[in-house]
């Protein structure tokens, strides 16, 4: 299988990311992988394609806007460069627009509709970390629609995404 993964750093101190990692350690010598990333600490080089999105990284806010225009751009460009044809396209949460399985590990609506207050984020910092959950949770209905599948970690975000997003339901696996 041809499997497209889409993810901001997928190095081991990012928390997906390390997920990404020890996925691609484990599945590489199966399945060809492509990985669309800022960052990428390749465990096999040789079996695992890596193609950079170039984008900065700071504010949080500011990657995931630039990374849902530019990545596509990247993968676009390089299908046509290469004629590569991918089985699966994998992302992270709502960071792309378009894929088959969605992995998440948070509900950004949920986080800014019942605990965003306690976080007590003030001034310039806090406004963009709020800003950067905003503009997940504005994806999160487009992606978590057009995907047919969303992995998550724990049985309690399955619930969290299933009562913020019904249409979730059916949807939603636990890690595989």
């Amino acid at each position: 299988m041809r499997i497209a993964v889409f993810d901001y750093k997928v190095v081991p101190t990012n928390p997906i990311g390390s997920c990404h990692l020890r996925m691609l350690q484990g599945l590489c010598r199966e399945h060809e992988f492509t990985v669309f990333a800022v960052e990428f600490e390749n465990p096999c080089p040789e079996r695992i394609r890596f193609v950079r999105v170039p984008v900065p990284t700071r504010p949080l806010a500011l990657l995931f806007m630039a990374y849902h225009l530019v990545a596509p751009l990247a993968y676009l460009w390089y299908r046509l460069r290469t004629g590569a044809r991918f089985d699966l396209v994998q992302m992270v949460e709502s960071n792309l627009s378009f894929g088959d399985v969605s992995y998440s590990h948070f509900c950004h609506h949920a986080y800014l509709r019942d605990r965003w207050k306690e976080a007590r984020a003030k001034g310039l910092r806090g406004w963009l970390r709020w800003l950067d959950h905003w503009f997940h949770a504005l994806g999160e209905p487009r992606t978590y629609r057009r995907v047919k599948r969303i992995v998550v970690p724990s049985q309690g975000l399955k619930r969290e995404l299933e009562e913020t997003y019904p249409f979730t339901r059916g949807k939603n696996h636990g890690n595989l």
